[in-house]
């Protein structure tokens, strides 16, 4: 049975992963972790442990206590994703064509 702490935390897992374009398989292998865990810990079928809780808010760049609070995460995680995008469009622009920076999708 999910618990209302464990279905904020897959919401705010699985809209982290989304914002971040982060596939399950990255966010395994920085959890140290398999995949179906994080499948997992998205649906709200198991909680990650408190090690893994640790690396999924260093990996998103938020607090632990971000994972748990409605929306909180995701928020954050969506302006830290749009503040990093406006960052590499300026420096693309200063840099132009010839060096231009892609951002990698994972």
């Amino acid at each position: 049975m999910e618990t209302r702490c464990q279905k904020i935390l897959s919401n705010n897992l699985h809209k982290l992963r989304m914002t971040h374009s982060f596939t399950l398989n990255h966010v395994a292998k920085h959890c140290d972790a398999v995949v179906s865990s994080v499948h997992k810990w998205e649906n709200g079928d198991s909680m990650p442990g408190p090690q893994n809780i640790d690396n999924l808010a260093s990996l998103y760049c938020v607090a632990i206590a971000d994972l748990f609070t409605p929306n909180g995460a995701s928020e954050k995680a969506y302006s830290i994703a749009a503040t990093f995008e406006n960052a590499l469009e300026v420096v693309n622009r200063h840099l132009g064509d010839e060096l231009r920076i892609v951002r990698r999708r994972k």
